[in-house]
């Protein structure tokens, strides 16, 4: 065998076994890693914050708005209604996933809803809530029970701060207290600051 041959076979040699040592052609492929759009808010993680409720908007004013009102009049000005609230958020694009709990006043609702530049709306169904019925007061002995129909969450996201600044607003049915005789409906809306934990 001259030399020219022994260099070719000698390089067929090494490309073989070159071939050998390389990536698995029958192995899958693996996707490089992306990042998050820039023009997503980036909202995945637990948010712990407080709520303070405002004014309630809806219902009938002289039934169980003015029983509400007495209780929001009787708390001093500073601490009314205040709620510790845990929103725990899921991310993949825009689309959200969420649950908020709230020890004190015992509502935990899992949500659905979307993220935008620096923005959050979720939306939430009775079936996906835990809420208990809340009992209201009122004068001359009425007595009312609010039952949740739904809950919604919006809020802005400050990136920087890591600060979540919004609103919970959650929607009853009000019936006659032990009876399933409606007399109204009403919306309490939260004002919701929490900071990702």
């Amino acid at each position: 065998m001259n030399s020219g041959s022994r260099v070719r076979a000698a390089l067929i040699i090494l490309a073989v076994s070159c071939a050998a040592c390389g990536r698995d052609p029958n192995a899958p492929l693996t996707a490089a890693p992306t990042l998050p759009s820039p023009f997503v808010a980036q909202v995945a993680g637990e948010w712990a914050g407080a709520a303070t409720l405002r004014q309630p908007v809806g219902g009938t004013f002289t039934d169980l708005g003015e029983c509400i009102q007495q209780d929001l009049n009787a708390r001093p000005a500073n601490t009314i209604a205040s709620a510790p609230m845990v929103l725990s958020m899921g991310q993949k694009d825009a689309d959200v996933t969420a649950r908020l709990t709230s020890s004190s006043t015992g509502l935990a609702c899992s949500y659905k809803g979307r993220a935008a530049l620096s923005t959050v709306a979720l939306n939430s169904a009775l079936k996906l809530c835990d809420a208990p019925v809340l009992v209201v007061r009122c004068s001359l002995d009425r007595v009312r029970d609010m039952k949740l129909v739904g809950s919604s969450v919006t809020g802005t996201i400050d990136a920087q701060s890591g600060t979540f600044t919004g609103a919970v607003a959650n929607t009853y049915n009000v019936f006659l207290s032990g009876s399933e005789t409606g007399v109204a409906g009403v919306v309490l809306t939260y004002d919701y600051t929490a900071r990702k934990q």
